[in-house]
């Protein structure tokens, strides 16, 4: 890997002396990191003042998903036959993220926690067309959470709450208190967040690892690029969901108006409310009648409520110091104890991987010690 031992040795706030000798450099590394997708082109993010802090945040039921589905042709199987192909893929996301150009600094796997939460509550049909989850999913999850907790990646799960209302507080606290945030998902739900500093990777429809925009296998949205590709403006993002509702989790929206016709009625009137009460104005007949129907008002502000991602979550574990997700090497006496579950799961590249981002941890902390950089 490039630079991880510069990087993490920026792991840490430097002295404020130190600051000023330093922010040539840190803006010249920011020119060559994959990290550089985050921050919007159009201008500087608002409380990145330094580039020492960098957040990861997984969206692991969704990956995990991906995982499954992607190896639906040909499962991946121990000596013993044992199907490892969840955890496979799913540790390949992790690595490839960890691994990347800069690395992150802090760093949080985020799971769903069983049970219903506030949207079931306002809508019982929320998420009521899901099929199970698959039989693979529900024994590959428990050993996934374990073997995180050996490699000591911190999991966030907590009762109540969705995962991505813990990513979406998460990442806006993070973004205010100076870090640059990076959301990987496939759910573009996380649209709504983006900011300058704030990014979305999300899956590309076919397999891509390298070129313009590509950052650990992801496509990166940044601030521009959102606005590029959309028209509108992230924080828009709601009223078009809004309006086009989302089949995956079973939000209604307003029956008539797909994707496009959604996006188009947001870029011309900017928000759903704007769009209702211009709804006589609207100039497909379909599209007019519904948005003007008590029962499409009554669909659009729901299905609002519904997709709008809480970002102010006030609870203790998501409220935990910054340090609980700072990215350290397992201590040494830790490490067989790893080595041996990687083993059993045969997995010898990813072992192999861990360890050179393990050994290039180690050795930016005693740099950053030797040099006198506070921890």
């Amino acid at each position: 890997m490039e630079c991880v031992e510069h990087a993490y040795r920026r792991a840490h706030e430097r002295p404020t002396a130190a600051k000023a000798q330093h922010a040539i450099a840190d803006q010249d590394s920011r020119r060559h990191s994959q990290y550089a997708a985050s921050t919007s082109q159009s201008e500087a993010p608002v409380h990145q003042e330094s580039y020492n802090k960098r957040l990861i945040l997984v969206d692991a039921h969704a990956l995990l998903y991906r995982s499954h589905f992607g190896f639906r042709a040909q499962r991946l199987e121990t000596a013993g036959g044992e199907d490892t192909s969840i955890s496979y893929g799913f540790l390949s996301t992790v690595l490839r993220l960890l691994e990347i150009q800069e690395p992150p600094t802090h760093f949080a796997v985020v799971m769903d926690h069983h049970g219903k939460t506030f949207r079931h509550e306002m809508y019982t049909d929320y998420k009521a067309q899901r099929p199970p989850m698959p039989d693979a999913m529900k024994l590959a999850i428990p050993k996934i959470q374990q073997l995180l907790q050996i490699l000591g990646i911190p999991v966030m799960r907590v009762a109540g709450v969705e995962a991505d209302d813990v990513i979406g507080t998460v990442a806006t606290r993070a973004h205010a208190d100076g870090f640059v945030v990076a959301i990987a998902s496939p759910d573009k739900d996380f649209f709504q967040v983006l900011r300058p500093g704030l990014q979305l990777l999300r899956p590309p429809k076919k397999d891509a690892r390298d070129g313009a925009g590509i950052v650990a296998g992801f496509v990166g949205y940044n601030y521009d690029a959102f606005k590029q590709e959309f028209g509108v403006e992230p924080w828009q993002w709601v009223h078009v969901l809004a309006l086009m509702g989302d089949t995956s989790d079973n939000v209604p929206g307003v029956p008539g108006v797909g994707a496009k016709g959604a996006l188009s009625l947001i870029q011309e009137y900017g928000t759903v409310e704007s769009v209702l009460a211009n709804a006589d104005k609207v100039k497909r007949k379909g599209q007019r009648e519904q948005l003007s129907s008590t029962e499409g008002t009554q669909k659009a502000q729901l299905s609002k409520r519904l997709v709008t991602i809480q970002t102010d979550v006030n609870l203790p574990p998501v409220r935990m110091p910054w340090e609980d997700l700072l990215l350290r090497a397992p201590p040494e006496e830790r490490l067989a104890q790893i080595e041996s579950a990687l083993g059993e799961l045969e997995f010898r590249q990813h072992a192999q991987r861990f360890a050179k981002i393990w050994a290039a941890m180690r050795a930016a902390e005693q740099a950053a010690a030797a040099a006198g950089v506070a921890q």
